[in-house]
């Protein structure tokens, strides 16, 4: 099966460490890079399993760390 991943990403400079990272999740800072790497390690993304739970014990900060306010 062909995976594929659509996100729209925002560039964003983490304070104090000078990277940048294409966000694509500002509560748990996950990344498209974070996206490809676990893709590879598992053959597919697991990432939106792992947020949908933290959503679910009520971990999610949208609101307050996304700018949007998602």
């Amino acid at each position: 099966m062909n995976q594929q991943i659509f996100v729209a990403a925002i560039k964003i400079q983490i304070e104090g460490e000078g990277i940048v990272k294409d966000l694509i999740c500002y509560c748990f800072e996950y990344s498209v890079d974070d996206i490809n790497q676990d893709y590879l390690e598992n053959g597919k993304s697991t990432i939106m399993e792992k947020i949908q739970m933290e959503k679910k014990f009520g971990n999610c900060q949208c609101a307050t760390k996304n700018p949007k306010g998602k």
